[in-house]
């Protein structure tokens, strides 16, 4: 590997959050070992798994799907650069200023499409209402056509040929550093995982899936199994990047321009899809308003500050997949920060679908998100009645539920003062600004709700 040529440069930045195990094992790696001494002197930092155990399990410690998982002393606070880690053999990792991740750009994907589930397709082991986990999306995606409409490939010619952990050959590539200088890096027979490989005539698909909205991705998770396959087959490779979350499938279809270029990644199209299975109707909506009873307001957690419902939702669902993961383990393999995920578990405790249970392994104290039985029902339930079920949830707590209403009566929701309202529920019990921020939330669930009978209008898959 080169020495890089330009100067680190500190970034004096702090970040008001709780450190994870992870922040706190990683802090004491980087002082044992005078990591960032030694990425001054030579430009990168290496470091085995042996090392990284002392502390915590390697593979806790260098798994992180999505830049707001990186470690805290990594890209933020007074003593640190932005860094990032690598594998570059089994067992060991390179740590520098990489540019690693590819962020991601919903709001420019195509118009959503939608798939029929033929008769053909009904398979008694795969349940099209239960595709929580990343493997059966994947696998639902295949055995529906969903994949080959993607491609543009006969659905009969295409074959789901591999997936699962693989071992590279000896490689080497480019990668940018921070300051957009390229170094070299060589991966002497590192681990790689893919999700998904998909075979046709002529291309063979690698797909890396998430069941949850990201902003971005590690390159490494498509870029590693892009050289392995390169360098056995000749069909044309294909990377994507897929996202199962809310009903829809998102598709993101790269190529790297470069063989050996890390960052020459670039984006060659987006699809979404979605079934044929949920028919909701703004008078459903308004039928729940009309009859749910109203809850009072929570005291044992605070009003929910969770922008996204639709995130909300797909931590839900996260929790269901996970049971009994550990609050720690779950902030390091979800898309949020700490701060973040605590806002959305305070969201679903507010909701009654999940609480916190603590518990003792180990002398160490651990945090367990649980689903209630309410969860448990509505992540059961069929799609429509999900949906339904989620919307009588939130209008079961009077802010909302007298909002939507405002917001029926004028036909626009912008027209509602919400502030006024929340503040009528908690008289004296939140500040102005607070009550500013919650407001944003509320105009969002609000919104969620109202777009659900039009999310489903959408172009047929032929």
């Amino acid at each position: 590997m080169l020495k890089s040529k330009a100067p680190l440069k500190s970034r004096k930045l702090v970040i008001n959050r709780c450190p994870t195990l992870n922040d706190k094992a990683w802090d004491l790696l980087f002082a044992k070992h005078n990591v960032l001494e030694g990425i001054k002197k030579e430009g990168y930092f290496k470091i085995n798994a042996k090392d990284i155990n002392e502390f915590r399990e390697a593979r806790l410690m260098t798994k992180f799907d999505n830049g707001d998982n990186l470690p805290w002393i990594f890209h933020t606070n007074a003593y640190a650069y932005e860094l990032s880690i690598l594998p570059d053999s089994r067992g060991s990792y390179v740590i520098g200023e990489f540019q690693t991740y590819q962020t991601l750009d919903f709001g420019k994907v195509a118009d959503l499409k939608s798939v029929a589930i033929q008769s053909a397709d009904v398979l008694e082991s795969l349940d099209y209402n239960d595709l929580y986990s990343e493997s059966s999306a994947i696998l639902a995606a295949f055995n529906t056509g969903i994949l080959a409409d993607l491609l543009g490939v006969d659905r009969a010619s295409l074959r789901l040929t591999v997936n699962g952990r693989m071992s590279t050959k000896d490689f080497n590539f480019k990668i940018k550093l921070k300051s957009s200088e390229q170094i070299s890096f060589q991966v002497t027979k590192s681990q790689c995982e893919i999700d998904a490989g998909l075979e046709s005539g002529d291309k063979f698909l690698i797909i890396e899936a998430k069941n949850y909205l990201a902003k971005d991705f590690l390159i490494r998770q498509l870029y590693y199994p892009y050289r392995l396959w390169k360098s056995k087959i000749k069909k044309d490779i294909i990377p994507v990047f897929m996202c199962y979350s809310n009903d829809i499938f998102t598709f993101f279809v790269y190529k790297f321009d470069i063989e050996d270029d890390y960052n020459s990644i670039s984006l060659v199209n987006s699809s979404q899809y979605t079934f044929k299975s949920v028919i909701i109707e703004l008078s459903d909506i308004q039928e729940i308003q009309n009859i749910v009873e109203i809850l009072p307001e929570p005291r044992d957690c605070p009003f929910p500050q969770a922008d996204s419902f639709e995130r909300a939702r797909d931590l839900l669902n996260y929790i269901y997949v996970n049971e009994f993961m550990y609050k720690d383990e779950m902030i390091t393999n979800f898309s949020l920060t700490p701060r973040q995920f605590d806002y959305y578990v305070s969201a679903l405790r507010y909701l009654q679908l999940i609480t916190l249970r603590k518990v003792q392994i180990d002398n160490k104290r651990h945090i367990i998100c649980e689903l209630t039985k309410l969860g448990t029902k509505i992540i059961k339930a069929n799609k429509r009645e999900e949906y339904l079920l989620l919307i009588r949830q939130i209008l079961s707590f009077g802010i909302f539920n007298e909002i939507l209403e405002g917001g029926m009566r004028c036909g626009d929701i912008s027209k509602v003062d919400i502030p006024k309202i929340i503040t009528k529920y908690y008289q004296n019990k939140l500040t102005a600004a607070t009550i500013v921020r919650r407001s944003r939330t509320v105009r969002s669930w609000i919104n969620w709700i109202l777009e659900v009978p039009e999310k489903f209008e959408f172009d047929d898959v032929d």
